[in-house]
């Protein structure tokens, strides 16, 4: 199993006010804490990681690249065998200790009018 670990959280001196941090994995919330201007906010968790959901998608941006709309996601194409493929919302990776670390590939595709295309996703898992 593998485990992540989070430190801290800086607030750069330009905010004024103090800001409450929330910090989820997995869409669960593991930390909460209020940071001031100039502070580092120590978080300190560790937190095994078994499986992860990775998803890839779009979005409406505005001029700046700056994302404008709800996140749309591409699904995940799984080959099952060489006459049939099936396709996910997200790939979800099983993270183990004897995990290669050489680049793997997921494909994805997009089936959101104006989006349509293969996507492919490269990564690699600690070995």
């Amino acid at each position: 199993m593998t485990h992540i670990k989070f430190w801290s959280v800086h607030c750069p001196g330009m905010a004024a006010v103090f800001e409450p941090i929330v910090l989820r994995v997995e869409e669960e919330v593991i930390f909460n804490g209020n940071i001031g201007p100039g502070e580092t906010l120590e978080v300190d968790v560790r937190m095994p990681i078994v499986t992860m959901k990775v998803e890839l998608g779009t979005s409406d941006i505005d001029g700046l690249g700056n994302p404008t709309g709800p996140f749309r996601n591409f699904l995940y194409e799984e080959i099952v065998d060489p006459f049939h493929i099936e396709f996910h919302d997200a790939l979800k990776l099983a993270v183990l200790h004897n995990e290669s670390t050489i680049p793997q590939t997921a494909v994805f595709r997009s089936k959101i009018p104006g989006h349509e295309g293969k996507f492919e996703l490269s990564f690699s898992l600690p070995g």
